[in-house]
C-alpha cells in the first residue's frame, strides 16, 4: 500500500535507510508502483511518485528536506500508467513532467520546493525532460503528445517547436541526438520516428 524510496549500501546490499509515503498506483499493464528513476545530485535524491508525490531526501539518511503533489500544484490528471518523469536536475532547479493543460512541465526551486515555473508542452507523455546543448545553446527538451518542445532551463520560455501531435500512443523514450545536432523523435504503436534538425536562423530558430 505505500511507495517507497529505499537506499542500500552497495557493498553488503545492507538497507541504509528507507522513505515512505501512504499512496499507492496500480494498473493492470504495468503494475503497482513508482515508474520513475529516483535522480542524485549533490547531497540529494529528487524522486516523483506515480501518483504525482515528488521528494527531495537527504542522501545520506533520507530525511525530507520538502515533499510536494505535483498534481495538486498544476492541476494535472494522473496519467492511464503513472506520472514517470525522472527529475531533471540543473542549476537550482528540478524539472519535471505534468501534463497539465498550461503546466505540461513544472520546475521547482532545488533547495525549497517552490514552484519557479510551469510551461506549456502537451497533456500527455511519459518521456522525461532532457537536458541538451544545440550549438551554443543549452534547452530543455520535452517530447509529448503534441511533439517536441525545446524551452529555455532558466525560466520556461518556449525557443521553439517541432508540432507532431497524435492521439493514440504514447511518447516514452527520450529523444536521442546525433552528432549533427539533429533529435530523433519515436512515438511508439506504429507511428514511427521522425528525425528533425533545429537550427538558428537569424535571431530565432527554424
Amino acid at each position: 500500500g505505500d511507495e517507497t524510496v529505499v537506499c542500500y549500501h552497495r557493498d553488503s546490499g545492507d538497507q541504509v535507510w528507507a522513505h515512505v509515503d501512504g499512496t499507492k498506483f496500480d494498473e493492470a499493464m504495468g503494475g503497482v508502483g513508482p515508474r520513475a528513476t529516483p535522480t542524485i545530485a549533490g547531497d540529494e535524491v529528487y524522486a516523483l511518485g506515480a501518483n504525482g508525490t515528488l521528494n527531495c531526501l537527504k542522501r545520506a539518511t533520507g530525511e525530507v528536506v520538502w515533499s510536494t503533489d505535483m498534481a495538486d500544484d498544476t492541476g494535472a490528471r494522473i496519467p492511464q500508467w503513472g506520472f514517470s518523469s525522472s527529475p531533471l536536475v540543473h542549476d537550482d532547479l528540478v524539472v519535471v513532467y505534468a501534463g497539465a493543460a498550461d503546466a505540461g512541465m513544472v520546475a521547482y526551486d532545488r533547495r525549497s520546493g517552490r514552484t519557479v515555473w510551469t510551461c506549456k508542452a502537451g497533456t500527455h507523455g511519459y518521456s522525461s525532460p532532457h537536458l541538451a546543448r544545440l550549438g551554443d545553446t543549452e534547452l530543455v527538451l520535452m517530447m509529448s503528445n503534441a511533439g517536441l518542445a525545446a524551452v529555455e532551463p532558466a525560466d520556461g520560455a518556449l525557443v521553439w517547436e517541432y508540432a507532431w501531435p497524435i492521439k493514440d500512443g504514447a511518447r516514452i523514450v527520450q529523444p536521442t541526438i546525433l552528432p549533427g545536432g539533429e533529435i530523433l523523435v519515436g512515438t511508439s504503436y506504429g507511428n514511427g520516428t521522425h528525425c528533425v534538425a533545429p537550427a538558428r536562423s537569424g535571431d530565432g530558430w527554424r
